[in-house]
Formats: C-alpha cells, structure tokens, sequence
C-alpha cells in the first residue's frame, strides 16, 4: 500500500500535467489570432444576427465594392464587366481632358500600390487578395464609383454612360453603393479623383461630386445634400466611408451634448447590466416610466389627444421638435432603397458612434410613432412620409422590423426630451377623456350623430321635465 504522501503527489502531478495540456492549447490558439492592427477598424463586417431580419438590405444586389465581397457571391461575377466599362470610361475621360498628357492605367496602378497598406488597415478581417489582386480590386471599383457618381452630377459634360441602357439596375446599384460593408476608404476614392481630375476641375472637390450625387437621389439626406448639408461634409476632418459622408451630411442641427432643454443636462442613471441606460430618477418619477418615456405615444394617440402634427423640410432630417402642442418633423421620402440605407447608418453608428447615434434614435422614434396603417395615414395626411411602396401596411412593416435586433447604448436617447414632453401630453387629464371621447363615441360620422342625437334627446326631456313642474 502507496503511502499518503506518495498519493497525493501522484494526484498533484497528474493535475499539473492536465493543466499544461489545457494552457498549451489555449496558447496555440492564442497565437492564431490575427495581429492587431493597432487601431480602430474602419469598416466592420455585419454580423449574421442582423443580416438574418433583412439579408436583402445586407448583400449587394448588382455590385460589389470593396474585398468583402470580391468574387464571392457568383451573382456577383457578370458585374464585373460593368464596372470596367466605367474603368474605361474614366480613362478616356483624362485622355479626352488631357491628350497626350493624360495618366496611363499603368500610372494610377503605380499610385495606389502606395496606398495599399493604409487601405488594408481599414478592413476589420485580414484581406486574403494577394497584393496584386487587391491594387486592382481598388483600381475597377474606386474608377466605377468615381465615374458613376461623376455621370450624374450636373458640374460635368455628358460622356458616355455605361448604363444608358440598364437603367433597371440603376437603383440597385445605388443601394449597393450605401451598403454598410460593401465600401473602400473615401481617403481612397478622394486621392484617386484628385490625381484624375483635379487639375481639370480644381472648382469641384469629390466631397462636391458626392454631394450632388445623393442630391440627385431620393435617399434619406438628398435635401441635405443641396443644402445645409455641403458645409458640413467639407468642413468634416474625418470621413470614413461613403455612409459615413451621409451620416455627417444629415448631422442635425443641435448635437448630443448640447441639449435643446436644460433638463436633459441632468446626472445620469447606469445599469451596468443593460445597454440602454437612463436619467438618474428624480424625486417622485418612475423609472420604468422615465424608460417608457423615452419613445414617443403612436401617431394616433397623440392625435386623438390634440396633437398637431407640421411637416418641416427636410434639409435637417433629424430635427424632431415639439411646441406649443405641435410636433415638427421633417418630410421622410420612402422608397425600396430607404431601409437599406438606414441600416448602414445605424451599423455604423453602432460601430463608431455610439455616444451619439442620431440615425439609431431617429429609426427608434419613428418604430415608436408608428404601430400600424393607421399611423402612416396620419404621418402621410401630414406630409411627414411621403412613399413609394405598394401599400401604407407595407411602411409600417419596415419601420417595426428596422430596429430588430438593434441595441442602444447611449444613455439618454437623442429624442428623449420630445419624447417626455408628448408623453406629458398624453397623460393629462383632459386629452386622456378627449382621447376616450374621440376613439369611443366620435370615431365614425354615424357615432357622432348618434351622440349628437342622445345629447338632444337628454336636453329635451330635461326641459320637458321642468315644464312639467313650472306648470
């Protein structure tokens, strides 16, 4: 028989050895991970739970931008062709400009090797193109969307349009062109523009040009674009992406931080345990209530409560506001491309812009503004929605599917103040009976002249009554 000590050395030595096993293997995967690159990715991958609501509004339908999608899809593959008829386009565009002295292909692929290494940085994933794949992924993609944009911008002579007869495309192509990870680097897209064209067109900056493009669009921001929106884009130090440019294009006009309402300003209230955080509660206020309140009633509550809805134009899209019983939005333009642009502005808002998520507060306002038809029709009777889709049924669908799988995590909601003051609204005395009176006994020609008639008829017995007894 093994003495105590021998066991328990035994025991102690076969627990070292398991232990060796376990950290060998974590250090051998450890050690497979990818190198970091040392700063914040520019442009994430979407992830599969958000891509299971809506792939449509994930995957590009005609193009593909960027190494994401680089010959992945072979959906994708034909659309190849169109984009280097738009790389030859661009081509004899400078040898149309410049004769002689225009730059050879040669050139502009010599010029972006030197860009190689910053551009692979804005990738989350380790590119797999060889070096020589993905200098001329960026040569045929960043000439298409240079060329395309150029064709449609009113600052350039007509040239010859490789989608002249494809015009059946021409919306897809603009919603891939939004997609939140089908993107090169706008520092890409702006060198190369200025090294093509600058010297021709020294006036017109690519920032101009893309904002002419989105101009001519109906996107959310195409009013932006023609308007207050120019000044903010060209003042911007730091544009990551093409949906980045629309997002800081429909920046709105008071920012997070620089409250409309001093109350908003007040100390903040944390659950580490939840993304979603809120005010600190004041005395006598809810909390569950503060949380509720952060959204606004539906568009036919706030109806029948006396609400009166303004329509305002939509050169700052985000600007919701709410006085003297009228609540000011915006006009919002919905078309088949309208969500997928959204959800590229939110995810980036979800990637970069989590402090201040202006798109992702706007979406949220209006899935809490709209539950049904009814909603829309009210929205639309307004002026405030304006659509192109099959059916009201169809708007109302889209925004409550929209923040599906969305989290917020910045503390006080953008809109929360509006919020709190309609819900303050709402739940006065008053407008809760007229609200009553309006949804029970005023909801249809007929019931209001029924009430009508009860009114009368009570009127008359009173009356009759107290003749009765005068006499």
């Amino acid at each position: 028989m093994l003495p105590a000590t021998s066991t328990t050395d035994q025991s102690s030595h076969q627990m070292a050895t398991e232990t060796n096993i376990v950290e060998t293997s974590i250090q051998h995967k450890l050690r497979g991970l990818p190198k970091s690159k040392g700063k914040d990715y520019r442009l994430y991958q979407v992830p599969e739970h958000l891509r299971e609501v809506n792939r449509e509004c994930y995957e590009p339908s005609v193009v593909s931008i960027g190494p994401i999608y680089y010959y992945k899809r072979n959906s994708l593959k034909y659309s190849q062709e169109l984009k280097l008829r738009h790389l030859e386009c661009f081509l004899e565009l400078g040898v149309w400009k410049k004769g002689y002295a225009a730059y050879s292909l040669g050139n502009f692929i010599d010029f972006l090797k030197g860009w190689e290494e910053e551009a692979r940085l804005f990738y989350e994933d380790n590119i797999s193109l060889s070096s020589d794949e993905f200098v001329e992924m960026m040569m045929v993609d960043a000439a298409f969307i240079i060329y395309f944009m150029m064709l449609r911008s009113p600052d350039f002579p007509h040239r010859e349009d490789p989608m002249d007869k494809m015009m059946a495309w021409a919306l897809k192509v603009l919603q891939d062109v939004f997609l939140a990870d089908n993107q090169l680097p706008f520092f890409l897209l702006n060198e190369l523009y200025l090294m093509a064209f600058g010297s021709d067109y020294p006036q017109i900056s690519f920032r101009d040009i893309t904002c002419n493009f989105i101009g001519e669009s109906s996107i959310p921001g195409w009013v932006a674009a023609r308007t207050v929106g120019k000044v903010r884009v060209r003042d911007a130090e730091d544009i990551k992406d093409l949906v980045d440019f629309l997002r800081v294009l429909c920046y709105p006009s008071v920012k997070l931080g620089h409250d409309q309402n001093p109350k908003d300003n007040e100390e903040r209230f944390c659950d580490e345990n939840k993304l979603c955080c809120l005010p600190l509660k004041r005395q006598g206020r809810n909390l569950k209530d503060e949380k509720k309140s952060q959204f606004p009633p539906t568009a036919t509550a706030l109806k029948a409560t006396g609400v009166k809805f303004l329509a305002t134009d939509g050169k700052n899209l985000l600007d919701i506001k709410y006085r003297d019983g009228v609540l000011q939005i915006p006009t919002l333009t919905i078309e088949d491309t309208t969500e997928t642009i959204l959800r590229s502005l939110m995810f980036s808002e979800q990637c970069h812009y989590y402090e201040d998520s202006y798109f992702t507060h706007y979406v949220f306002f209006l899935d809490a503004l709209i539950n049904t038809s009814e909603d829309v029709q009210v929205l639309i009777k307004h002026g405030i929605i304006e659509h192109w889709l099959g059916s009201d049924d169809e708007v109302a669908t889209m925004i409550n599917r929209i923040t599906r799988n969305v989290a917020i995590t910045n503390c006080e909601v953008y809109y929360s103040q509006v919020s709190r003051d309609l819900h303050a609204h709402v739940t006065t005395r008053w407008n809760k009976w007229r609200a009553i009176l309006k949804t029970d006994y005023f909801n249809h020609p007929w019931s209001t002249l029924s009430v009508v008639y009860l009114v009368v008829l009570l009127v008359l017995t009173v009356l009759q009554v107290y003749t009765g007894f005068t006499q």
